[in-house]
């Protein structure tokens, strides 16, 4: 049985992969395959890379379009909380620190990118993002109530403020930790798909706990050049 696909006789060459990543696989054995068969192929015949490669692309392309949006509407989701792109800015410094967490991870286990692994990066950057507005909220109220005038007054009011929430935010990360444990410590049906999208949360969250001290610095920096300019 001859098989067709768009009026176009066809014939498919099966492959796996494993130990590196799809795409730079493709990319390295298209460049192999066109040198050995350069002027080779009759007229008319042409090679083509399907399956779970050209799947992985197409995903790629969407989410390459998709994480920055998702970015942006949560940046001005905090821009209109806070009204101010300090503090915006401040809350996102966490994205990057969790960023090399996950990745550190991902090198130790030895995987690639892949459309799992960002989906995993996509929920580490809510969790982290939610930490940073946790503390920047309380920090914000706790200045409004003190009004600190002095550089040790600001630095007094954030200590507070951030000892207060530090414990919630602890919170939440050991909880979600825990719960991915059993994603690398046992196997069973579905784990080669949870596993990528965990080990970004489960890196990211144990490195992203520096931010919990990243935020207040930041906030306190910003203080401190504001009393400087105080007259009494």
């Amino acid at each position: 049985m001859i098989s067709s696909e768009n009026g176009l006789l066809r014939a498919y060459v099966l492959m796996n992969v494993r130990g590196r990543d799809m795409v730079g696989f493709v990319e390295e054995a298209s460049k192999l395959v066109a040198k050995k068969l350069s002027g080779k192929l009759p007229q008319g015949y042409f090679i083509q890379w399907s399956g779970q490669f050209e799947n992985q692309v197409r995903a790629t392309k969407k989410l390459s379009v998709l994480i920055p949006i998702s970015l942006f509407i949560s940046y001005m989701l905090i821009f209109m909380n806070f009204k101010s792109h300090r503090k915006s800015l401040t809350i996102f410094t966490a994205i990057p620190v969790t960023l090399c967490g996950g990745i550190l991870l991902l090198a130790i286990y030895g995987y690639n990118f892949s459309v799992a692994v960002w989906v995993g990066f996509i929920a580490l950057f809510g969790v982290a993002v939610d930490d940073g507005v946790l503390i920047t909220t309380y920090l914000d109220q706790v200045f409004g109530e003190r009004k600190p005038k002095t550089k040790q007054e600001v630095i007094e009011a954030t200590v507070y403020a951030g000892k207060a929430r530090i414990r919630p935010a602890f919170m939440t990360s050991i909880t979600t930790i825990l719960a991915l444990l059993p994603i690398f410590l046992f196997g069973g049906t579905g784990i080669e798909v949870m596993r990528p999208m965990a080990i970004p949360s489960f890196g990211g969250m144990i490195i992203g706990m520096i931010s919990w001290f990243i935020v207040p610095t930041i906030y306190s920096w910003f203080e401190e050049r504001k009393t400087k300019n105080v007259r009494f």
